[in-house]
Order: C-alpha cells, then sequence, then structure tokens
C-alpha cells in the first residue's frame, strides 16, 4: 500500500531540489565569510564599472570640450567627483551587500537544514516499512 507521508515529503523534497536546490547547494559550498567576500568582490566591481559608465555618460559634453579648457583646476573639478565616487560607492555597495549576502547565506542554510531533516524522516518511514 502507498504512504500518503512519503508521497507528500517525496513531492517536497523534488519541489526544492527543483526551485532552489541547487543554489542553496553552491551556497552552502562556502563558509560565510568566503562566499560574502566573493559576491561583495563581484559587487565592487560592478558598482565602480556602473559608475564609471555613468559619469562619462552625464559627463561626455564636458569631457569633449575639455581640449579647449587644459588647467589643472578644470581637470581636477571634473574628475575630483569621479575619484571620490570610485571610493564611496564601492563602499556603500559593500555594506549593503554584506547584510543582503549574509541572509542569503542563512536562509539557504535554513532550507538546506529543512532539506535534510526531510530525507531523514522519508528514511525513517522507509525504515518503518520493512
Amino acid at each position: 500500500m502507498v504512504n500518503k507521508e512519503k508521497i507528500f515529503l517525496q513531492i517536497k523534497l523534488a519541489s526544492y531540489d527543483k526551485k532552489l536546490g541547487k543554489n542553496d547547494k553552491r551556497i552552502s559550498e562556502y563558509y560565510l565569510k568566503d562566499y560574502i567576500y566573493k559576491s561583495n568582490l563581484l559587487n565592487r566591481v560592478y558598482c565602480i564599472i556602473g559608475f564609471t559608465m555613468m559619469f562619462l555618460l552625464f559627463n561626455l559634453r564636458v569631457i569633449m570640450d575639455m581640449k579647449n579648457y587644459i588647467n589643472p583646476g578644470y581637470i581636477f573639478r571634473i574628475f575630483a567627483p569621479w575619484v571620490l565616487g570610485t571610493i564611496l560607492i564601492p563602499m556603500i555597495c559593500t555594506i549593503i551587500g554584506n547584510r543582503f549576502y549574509k541572509i542569503k547565506y542563512n536562509l539557504a542554510q535554513k532550507r538546506l537544514k529543512n532539506y535534510y531533516y526531510l530525507l531523514e524522516c522519508l528514511d525513517d518511514l522507509d525504515n518503518i516499512d520493512k
């Protein structure tokens, strides 16, 4: 006879494997600090590239006209915000990313713990049937 509890557990386990399992298992391969460091490193690089592209886009006309205004004060006034932004933007992205990736890591660990608990329950049900 078919055990409804076993089928229910198998469906739960299969749906987890299909939806979140691969990502959670990939995340759990790292220690918390390693995962946050790796994720924040990419986050910082993307922030710097994005900020630089936005800076160039908004200041394209000024940069093109710079050949008419070549003096150190003018160049400093144009590129000082970029230098300041490339320092501050990654710092802000890191602070936000630390919190976000820590929560993401803890949720993945919690789901995996529940997954292994359900596997043990399924194994116990198999042992009872035998």
